[in-house]
């Protein structure tokens, strides 16, 4: 099997400045970093790491020796109404050399596409094994709803904990059974019982929550990972599915 080979994907650059530009950005590279780590011949840099080098005027080979890594994938995006531009390349980390670059344009629903084209020509260009091929969501509003939602909650401000929680729920909006979602809104009502008090009140809802992730995809990674973070931080709580009134005023909002 040839050496592993060693990936930093560098932030997307929203090339329209407004906040949901540049979360939709940020999302869909973490999405994107997400995908190339399930393959288990690639070792990708961590998105915290990567993230340092944010809007970085270091040259792509200095990055790449701080960060210990032979390949770069850098790219952008710009949205305007329905119209999807993102813009991607995989550099050469030894000299700089972009040896593979393309562009797609398409409906906001395209977004799955652009993904899933990313991630098999990137590892395609790095003399890989066949790229991993995951199930695609079957509802694009609901992903991007999602996808944005995590991205937000990753970085754990009150502001950005209230718009996660909006984006969760139009994700369940768009289509009631997504479980990445059930799964996002699992792990962010786990956070506020932790951090934010009234365990008792909030972690059955969290496990409602996940237990559905589980229940709507039971090979959802994220429904598993949210389900136990939940059982962790909150044992001897039992499933309350059948209480469907918490949901349905949440999502009446």
């Amino acid at each position: 099997m040839p050496a592993q080979v060693r990936l930093a994907v560098l932030p997307f650059a929203a090339l329209r400045t407004s906040p949901e530009q540049r979360d939709l950005a940020d999302g869909l590279t973490a999405e994107l970093i997400t995908r190339l780590g399930q393959i288990d011949s690639l070792a990708v840099i961590a998105r915290t790491s990567a993230y340092a080098f944010r809007d970085s005027r270091s040259t792509i080979p200095d990055i790449a020796a701080l960060l210990g890594v032979n390949w770069v994938v850098e790219g952008s995006l710009r949205a305007d109404g329905e119209s999807l531009r993102v813009t991607v390349g995989l550099v050469d980390a030894r000299d700089g050399t972009e040896r593979w670059t393309s562009t797609y344009t398409s409906g906001v629903s395209g977004l799955l596409a652009i993904e899933d084209r990313i991630a098999a020509v990137a590892i395609e260009l790095a003399h890989r094994l066949a790229p991993h091929q995951e199930r695609p969501p079957r509802n694009s509003e609901a992903h991007r709803h999602c996808l944005i939602g995590k991205h937000l909650f990753s970085q754990r401000t009150p502001q950005t904990l209230r718009l996660s929680m909006d984006r969760f729920r139009e994700a369940l909006k768009a289509d009631p059974e997504y479980a990445p979602a059930w799964a996002g809104l699992a792990s962010w009502l786990t956070f506020v019982s932790v951090f934010g008090g009234r365990p008792a009140e909030v972690m059955p809802q969290a496990l409602d929550a996940a237990s559905r992730a589980v229940a709507f995809d039971s090979g959802c990674a994220e429904a598993h990972a949210s389900l136990a973070a939940v059982k962790a931080n909150g044992i001897g709580l039992e499933p309350i599915i059948t209480s469907s009134a918490l949901w349905h005023s949440l999502l009446a909002r």
